[in-house]
């Protein structure tokens, strides 16, 4: 009997190696508030089928290199072409020759290597940073900004309290001091199991002690009940998808007419409320936007939306916001009307009161430590030499316009009032990342992927965006290799160093390694590595680190003694007022960074961009369903991060190979529909097949279906808007969705609240 502790940082945790007669197993570390479930799903990943094990070209792409014609002519192929395996020295140099091609004839203007996606924990081996640096190195590429998670959110809360991510009150805080916790479209139980890095899931213990606190009561908004009801106890809101701003200005006119709005909070602390107040009392277009229309909007009694709206103003409430309404159209709206009921309250900045939207993600809440963390692999770098055509770099342009610059070269769009060109795109390369999961039509995206020249790939797996791609790079798991990592997202807990724990399968290199090795076939390995190996990288961000920390009045321990114990934590600190609290207790002297220094009930600045989707104050701009459809949410799941972990845990909780659909009882009693039962969700842009399970969990009009199952495709023609028609036989939500943005305010992208067809197989 042998035994190691080799650690291993993941997105679920961090743990220990333990080998008892050569089978591993990973234990939690002890600092683990709340172990993952789904560490043993990482590791069983690396033993999958859909390891990609070795370099591969797509055989048309192939031919055509090996024949000297032009490869660009097969992109037709892409997706319907089988691969090729090939030797590494031939795959790095036909991926060097389409970087060199694209560069050469076109600029960094034509090149999207503004990969996305969750990747692996690790700094150096970080595929999306490696990229960014390489491409960086040959003279740029197009930018983006925001993100898949938060782009409305973040837009409008800039707008409203001068930051797209306001820090929030601890949650501890606000277990001591709150007497009711809205949890309106957040399930932090099942977010909070991963990290951006890697988690000690700080705050788990704090949402378990509210089923016992005395005098609290959580409540849940929410069309599907969420997993945190279960750990928390409490009660169960359940509004139709995309009306929680039809739910919030229902309540805010309720306070109003009943006369428990906080008017001295909306008078001294914020601006825009009279064009708000005439929007809800019906002043502005002469509909009233009391609890009665509200209630006919989102499904809800009437009385309910009343007491719910007394219940709040007589009780000290915080309300935990998610991310998941805003990823729906308008949802830049429907943020600023929760914000706008907060405000009503007149809570925002108490002690463990207001509102807070990261809570549920990446231990928001926790409390910061004393230390600053790790710094990453720099990716802003001096391109090398001159670069060609520099003056057709576009602006920075949305992340999630991807397929939609891909499609429309020469396209004129304006976000937040600025007017965008889309360019020309002649070469894609997506490391660390699958956007044919998160991105929402993936028909669309499909025929976006058709039209550049080359499309590169680098993943551990093969999933449905190699299946799109020319060339395929794999990269060893992260079992596989070392890496440095920080802990603890928001809360900034330590430093760990994550070992390699077994030898490379097949014939795949560490991502540092495969983008060393195509540095060196464009001349740049010297400036790309800097003469360091990843040990040397490694070491070279802990130093940095340490004298960072060094700068802040903290001593860690020199790398060798860092790399002997494998971890280092950092001290907590005494937590600050955030600054919401600040502005609450001094308006005037501690303003914030908006248009009046004040909370933004309106702004003129918005209202002058002139967007009939996003109006200048909170609006409910939504359809009521079509007769005989079903509405479709695409919750986070348990079972995974977006679709990593979904080749190993589909085998758990999938019914013939199918995702589980979320159906109302007495929807299924309608429809004869049985648990098990194979059912198709279908809209113009496709259709999946799912798994019928029948369940109280969500609201009867409603279908969920989890998001980040894998595509697994076929094409069933194309579409009059140009995308392609596909048929999921496992269930990807996204292929139901369409790729419309949240509004011309952000344009975030949108993955929920969309009418579907369902029918039994």
């Amino acid at each position: 009997m042998t035994r190691t502790d080799k650690l291993v940082a993941a997105h679920w945790g961090v743990a220990r190696v333990r080998m008892t007669d050569g089978r591993p197993a990973l234990v939690p570390i002890v600092e683990d508030m709340r172990p993952s479930e789904r560490m043993a799903d990482y590791l069983a990943g690396r033993d999958g089928a859909e390891r990609l094990l070795a370099p591969k070209v797509r055989e048309g792409y192939l031919r055509a290199c090996r024949e000297g014609r032009d490869p660009a002519l097969t992109r037709e192929g892409r997706g319907r072409e089988a691969f090729v395996e090939v030797e590494w020295e031939e795959a790095l140099e036909l991926a060097a020759r389409a970087i060199e091609r694209t560069y050469a004839d076109h600029g960094p203007s034509a090149v999207w290597g503004r990969s996305y996606g969750w990747k692996n924990t690790g700094e150096v081996n970080n595929p999306i940073g490696l990229l960014r640096r390489l491409l960086m190195l040959k003279g740029g590429f197009v930018q983006t900004f925001n993100s898949y998670s938060t782009a409305a959110i973040a837009a409008i809360q800039k707008v409203i309290a001068g930051s797209g991510d306001p820090d929030v009150p601890p949650a501890a805080e606000v277990l001591e001091h709150a007497e009711r916790v809205i949890l309106w479209g957040a399930d932090p139980v099942v977010t909070n199991d991963i990290a951006w890095t890697t988690t000690l899931h700080d705050t788990a213990k704090v949402f378990e002690a509210m089923r016992t606190k005395e005098g609290l009561e959580v409540v849940a908004v929410n069309p599907v009940k969420p997993e945190t009801l279960d750990v928390t106890g409490g009660r169960w809101i359940a509004p139709l998808p995309g009306t929680d701003a039809a739910f919030a200005l229902g309540l805010v006119h309720t306070l109003l007419a009943t006369g428990r709005a906080d008017r001295h909070f909306l008078d001294t602390r914020t601006t825009g409320f009279e064009t708000l107040e005439a929007c809800l009392n019906g002043r502005l277009d002469g509909v009233v936007r009391d609890a009665a229309w509200a209630a006919g909007i989102c499904g809800l009694d009437e009385k309910t939306i009343r007491d719910f709206a007394e219940e709040l103003a007589a009780h000290r409430t915080m309300i935990m916001l998610g991310w998941g309404p805003q990823r729906a159209r308008y949802g830049e709206s429907t943020v600023w009307a929760v914000w706008a009921l907060a405000a009503a309250l007149g809570q925002i900045g108490g002690r463990g009161t207001g509102i807070g939207t990261r809570y549920h993600y990446s231990s928001g809440g926790a409390g910061a430590s004393a230390g600053r963390g790790l710094p990453g692999l720099p990716v802003n770098v001096a391109p090398v030499g001159p670069v060609t055509h520099p003056e057709r770099l576009p602006k920075p342009l949305p992340v999630a316009a991807v397929a939609d610059v891909l499609l429309n070269p020469g396209k004129r769009i304006r976000c937040g009032g600025i007017e965008l060109e889309y360019p020309d795109i002649r070469l894609v390369f997506w490391a660390g990342g699958n956007p044919f999961a998160h991105h929402p039509d993936t028909g669309r995206l499909a025929a976006g992927f058709r039209r550049p020249d080359a499309v590169i790939a680098c993943d551990v797996f093969e999933t449905a965006t190699t299946k799109y791609a020319d060339i395929l790079l794999p990269a060893s798991h992260p079992l596989e290799r070392s890496d440095i990592a920080g802990i603890g997202g928001y809360a900034v807990r330590g430093i760990v160093r994550s070992s390699q724990v077994f030898e490379p399968k097949g014939n795949v290199l560490s991502d540092y390694e495969i983008f060393r090795r195509l540095a060196a076939k464009l001349g740049l390995e010297g400036v790309f590595t800097e003469g360091l190996d990843e040990q040397g990288w490694q070491r070279r961000l802990y130093e940095e680190a340490v004298r960072r920390e060094a700068a802040a009045g903290l001593e860690l321990p020199d790398w060798d003694a860092f790399v002997k114990k494998g971890i280092v934590f950092f001290p907590e600190a005494v937590p600050g007022p955030t600054a919401l609290e600040r502005f609450a207790a001094d308006p005037e002297g501690v303003p914030l960074a908006t248009e009046s220094g004040r909370i933004m009930l309106a702004s003129k600045r918005v209202a002058e961009a002139g967007l009939e989707d996003c109006p200048g104050h909170p609006a409910y701009l939504g359809e009521p369903s079509k007769p005989g459809e079903y509405r479709l949410v695409s919750p986070k799941s348990a079972w995974r991060l977006h679709s990593q972990l979904d080749a190993v845990t589909r085998r758990a909780h999938n019914t013939d190979g199918c995702e589980p659909c979320w159906i109302n009882e007495d929807d299924a009693a309608r429809l004869g529909i049985s648990t098990g039962d194979a059912v198709r969700l279908s809209t113009p842009r496709g259709s999946v097949r799912a798994a019928a399970v029948v369940t109280d969990r969500v609201r009867p009009g409603v279908l969920a279906l989890h998001h980040g199952a894998w595509a697994e495709t076929t094409e069933a023609g194309e579409r009059e808007d140009g995308g392609v028609r596909l048929d999921c036989r496992h269930g990807a939500a996204n292929v139901l969705v369409p790729d419309l943005p949240t509004s011309g305010w952000s344009r975030g992208n949108n993955a929920a609240a969309y009418d579907v067809r369902l029918e039994r197989l």
